[in-house]
């Protein structure tokens, strides 16, 4: 077992890089599969929000490796982290597994809290049963249940 930090890994004819928690240059018997695969985390302006390794490791198995992540992205607007499972067997097998979750509810609008019509919005996503999180120009968030939201 090693850390997950930037690696070789190999897999029968199965080639690829660990960059960070991205999986780059994946090749097999030298033909290029894909240059990258990454989950891309997105802010309300379609901006990238950066992700941070929390813990990482890899295993090298008979032939093969498995790679296990946790990842966080966080910014003003936005908090997401993720725990991935990379897998590739002495076949060239290669499986990926990812569970998200966020600190917010699942069904939730986010509100501009600064928008003149914040308090219609509200109202009309509380009617949809949404929980509200209100985004204020600071970046700051509010969370509103959906009964709390028509009060």
């Amino acid at each position: 077992m090693s850390s997950a930090a930037d690696a070789e890994l190999h897999a029968g004819d199965l080639t690829a890089a660990l960059e960070g928690p991205d999986l780059v240059d994946v090749r097999w018997g030298g033909l290029d599969v894909a240059s990258r695969i990454q989950v891309t985390v997105r802010d309300p302006e379609w901006g990238t929000v950066p992700p941070t390794m929390v813990d990482g490791r890899i295993d090298r198995t008979d032939g093969g490796f498995r790679v296990e992540i946790d990842v966080s992205h966080a910014d003003d607007a936005i908090a997401f982290s993720w725990h991935g499972s990379i897998e590739a067997n002495r076949d060239g097998e290669l499986t990926f597994a990812i569970e998200g979750r966020s600190p917010y509810p699942e069904r939730a609008a986010f509100i501009d809290a600064d928008r003149p019509s914040a308090g219609h919005d509200i109202e009309r996503a509380a009617d949809e049963g949404l929980s509200v999180v209100l985004v204020s120009a600071d970046g700051s968030t509010r969370v509103l249940k959906p009964e709390l939201a028509t009060h």
